[in-house]
């Protein structure tokens, strides 16, 4: 872990096919690993098969949370941002840890 931030996503409609291909090409070409989650959905972005079953079955009238895990977690989140533009209503950072602040820790709240 280089670097661990996590986004609170709200979406006002459903994310279309072609926008989860992209996210999981970008995820996938990426040093980043990036995980989504909502009640008891959870997905890892690389796993494509699971992507699009957690943005089929997300709940738009709930916050999604979004945990990146790499160098400058900020850049990709702007890229994800980029790709879900129509559809996030607000989003907002929760928690940010340096690897060093991570490793100090026992465990960690995303």
């Amino acid at each position: 872990m280089k670097e661990l931030t996590s986004y609170q996503v709200h979406l006002n409609q459903a994310v279309t096919t072609s926008e989860i291909i992209d996210i999981h090409k970008f995820v996938s070409n990426s040093d980043y690993e990036i995980y989504l989650h909502q009640d008891q959905l959870i997905a890892d972005a690389t796993i494509m098969p699971k992507l699009m079953s957690f943005f089929l079955l997300a709940n738009t009238k709930k916050p999604i949370k979004m945990i990146i895990d790499g160098d400058n977690a900020e850049s990709a989140y702007q890229k994800l941002q980029n790709i879900l533009s129509k559809h996030i209503r607000q989003s907002d950072q929760r928690v940010k840890y340096s690897a060093s602040m991570a490793d100090e820790q026992i465990s960690i709240v995303v």
